[in-house]
């Protein structure tokens, strides 16, 4: 069966905000993510490993240590772009799904918002995901590409060499992700699913609706399809997020303990894979050359990730976390470009 943040990436991609995260919440043990993270993405969520614009004696740091012959990435400031309310749709979903009616009792007027409203969505597709926002989201992101791309040819091998020689994680070179930029709400529902008819109902019932009360409820219900595989969640959850959160958080609205603006969404990240010919980069979009690049490798930035496939070797060892066949549209990507470019040899 395919695992629901693959269902959930592959069909809000197209909405081009970004790779959409299934586990938007902060790491417990680092916080919530940053620009210049280092990591890798396992069932849905980003996994971090250090981060490239701490030295190594920052907090942020010092849990998982830093690669040898690490240098700090000089954070541009005045190159980091922060577009507030991004989003401000309280719904994003697939192409699959179209609104077919609200039930409920939605007055603006009444000070208690009904907590059995109900959103219900035609199927047109097998699969289909939404995602519900109570808050804006936010949009922050480092727009300079061809520094980012350079910093990474000279320092990948190191990063390959700490995440599998001294994590012992075993990621594939593709696997690692260099963060570029995000977007960030306060809180969120979201829900995938996949069935074997193309004429179902999706049902969402509670209080997650932007003007339902926060207490209510909140479920996610199938009709009319057959063997649906429906999977939702919300969040955050406080009681689990780290005490301290990054400058780059943002409020919108009154202050409140429960709108700190760290929920990630979206994800946007650059990523490499080995070639043994080419001296050069090419990106997933807009595709250019830069002059004489010395490393083996290939970078791509993009608006998806690779969802943690294990590293393929002469081992038999296999994950079991069911993310064997993530989805991975920039993968293929990077697979298509260094084929073609072999056959040019």
């Amino acid at each position: 069966m395919v695992a629901a943040w693959d269902i959930y990436a592959e069909q809000l991609l197209p909405l081009g905000y970004g790779h959409p995260l299934w586990v938007p919440e902060p790491c417990v043990e680092a916080g919530q993510v940053r620009i210049g993270d280092v990591g890798y993405l396992r069932a849905g969520g980003f996994r971090f490993m250090f981060n490239s614009t701490s030295g190594g004696d920052h907090p942020i740091n010092r849990r998982m240590g830093i690669p040898s012959g690490f240098r700090v990435f000089e954070l541009p400031e005045h190159l980091v772009v922060r577009r507030p309310n991004e989003i401000i749709q309280t719904q994003l979903h697939s192409a699959s799904l179209r609104s077919s009616s609200v039930a409920g009792a939605l007055s603006f007027d009444s000070p208690g918002p009904s907590a059995e409203a109900t959103l219900r969505y035609q199927c047109s597709e097998s699969s289909g995901a939404i995602l519900l926002l109570r808050r804006p989201g936010n949009f922050e992101f480092l727009d300079c590409r061809l520094r980012i791309k350079a910093y990474m040819l000279e320092h990948f091998s190191r990063w390959y060499e700490f995440a599998n020689s001294t994590l012992g994680i075993g990621l594939q070179d593709k696997e690692i992700l260099f963060v570029s930029g995000f977007i960030k709400t306060a809180d969120w529902a979201e829900a995938a699913f996949h069935s074997k008819g193309t004429s179902g109902e999706l049902s969402i019932t509670g209080g997650f609706q932007p003007i339902a009360p926060v207490s209510a409820g909140f479920s996610v219900s199938m009709l009319r399809c057959e063997s649906p595989a429906l999977f939702y969640r919300s969040g955050p959850t406080r009681a689990l997020a780290p005490a301290t959160t990054s400058s780059s958080s943002s409020q919108n609205g009154p202050a409140s303990t429960t709108e700190t603006f760290d929920q990630c969404v979206f994800l946007h990240y650059y990523k490499m894979k080995s070639r043994r010919l080419w001296p050069t980069i090419r990106a997933a979009a807009e595709p250019q050359d830069l002059p004489q690049c010395r490393e083996d490798h290939q970078a791509v930035d993009a608006m998806a990730v690779d969802d943690g496939a294990p590293s393929e070797g002469s081992d038999d060892i296999e994950s079991c976390m069911g993310d064997n066949e993530a989805f991975d549209p920039v993968g293929c990507l990077l697979d298509y470009i260094l084929e073609v470019r072999a056959n040019e040899f």
